[in-house]
């Protein structure tokens, strides 16, 4: 007999993440440029058109919850209830998916991600192309929720800038040495300070003196 269809997506899912582990592996221990796609499929146990069944580009590998993340991007504006801030909502989500969440992870695979992205001017290029469709994703859940065009587009874009600081930030921080887990807890208050910019606005910006 043939697999039903959720057993048929359950062994795809599980031969996706088999090959993302097996690639992630070879990240952590030779550098991403140093891999190739056929090293990748040897060590899943797969052929090489299997891994690019799965995934586009060797960029996907590393990068693989690409459209999970801007899906529950979306799902979050859209759940605010009328009256709420969106912003709060955005702000709970970033400290979730950049420190407490981070926390629960094994804190030395935060590490090694954040080395191999800045160790890899090609990754480093996908995660700008990244941030920029996750500016456009979030414009689009904001003017879906009321916001006019013009406004949804700043604060997409301040929002996203925002998380490009943050990460940017932790990526030093972690790359100073130290305890993972104390660096992913002090983050806290930096995305507190950068949310207050934006909930507050620039002002003037005059000079001081």
């Amino acid at each position: 007999m043939s697999a039903t269809p959720g057993r048929r997506e359950q062994n795809k899912l599980r031969t996706r993440r088999a090959i993302r582990q097996s690639a992630l592996e070879l990240f952590k221990r030779d550098g991403f440029d140093r891999v190739t796609t056929s090293q990748v499929a040897e060590a899943a146990g797969v052929s090489p058109a299997t891994v690019f069944n799965y995934f586009a580009t060797k960029e996907d590998l590393f990068f693989g919850q690409v459209a999970q993340l801007e899906r529950e991007l979306r799902e979050l504006v859209a759940a605010v209830p009328a009256g709420e801030s969106i912003l709060t909502a955005l702000r709970g989500h970033v400290l979730y998916e950049l420190t407490a969440g981070r926390a629960q992870t094994n804190p030395p695979d935060v590490v090694s991600f954040h080395a191999v992205v800045a160790d890899s001017a090609s990754l480093r290029a996908r995660e700008a192309e990244i941030y920029e469709r996750r500016a456009a994703v979030l414009a689009d859940a904001l003017a879906a929720a009321g916001q006019p065009s013009l406004l949804a587009q700043v604060a997409a874009r301040q929002y996203v800038a925002a998380e490009q600081l943050i990460a940017a930030e932790l990526r030093r921080r972690l790359a100073g040495g130290g305890s993972p887990r104390q660096i992913i807890g002090e983050l806290d208050e930096l995305v507190v300070q950068v949310f207050e910019l934006l909930r507050t606005g620039l002002g003037d910006l005059a000079p001081a003196g």
